[in-house]
């Protein structure tokens, strides 16, 4: 749970998904349906403005009863968004996706976007870690350390 997110980063795809501001829900929608992705940065020339998700579709169009092919994603986007740096600690991470309620957090360095994390890469590593310290304890105690030995 110390392990920076940083380090997550370095196991993901290198490309962000990302649209411009005036681009249609539809056309993000199809976007995130065919790479398999529950969200899509929004920019502006280099500048990340927002983010757009399911929950923006779901809440802000379908529940709305608005036509996703004459909306923007500008205008459903979340613009005031919950951002960390690459030094943040997953367990830092996780409080941070819990206490706002969102999925998906932006990694900025020095203000410039370098990378996504999502709480599926969080509870991702988070298994892992604890898959690996498990199988560590399984073997020190069925091993020569172990109680009785």
């Amino acid at each position: 749970m110390n392990t920076p997110v940083s380090s997550l980063l370095t196991k993901k795809s290198i490309e962000l998904l990302s649209v411009a501001p005036d681009t249609t829900v539809q056309k993000a929608v199809e976007l995130m349906n065919r790479v398999r992705v529950g969200s899509v940065l929004v920019m502006e020339s280099k500048s990340l403005v927002g983010i757009f998700t399911e929950r923006d579709v779901l809440r802000k169009i379908v529940a709305e009863g608005k036509d996703a092919t004459r909306i923007a994603v500008s205008e459903v986007m979340s613009s005031q968004l919950v951002t960390i740096s690459p030094d943040t600690e997953v367990g830092q991470a996780m409080d941070i996706v819990s206490e706002n309620k969102v999925r998906h957090l932006p990694v900025l360095e020095d203000g410039r976007l370098v990378g996504l994390i999502s709480a599926g890469d969080l509870n991702r590593h988070t298994t892992e870690t604890f898959r690996a310290e498990a199988g560590t304890l399984m073997s020190y105690l069925s091993g020569s350390g172990g109680i009785g030995h």
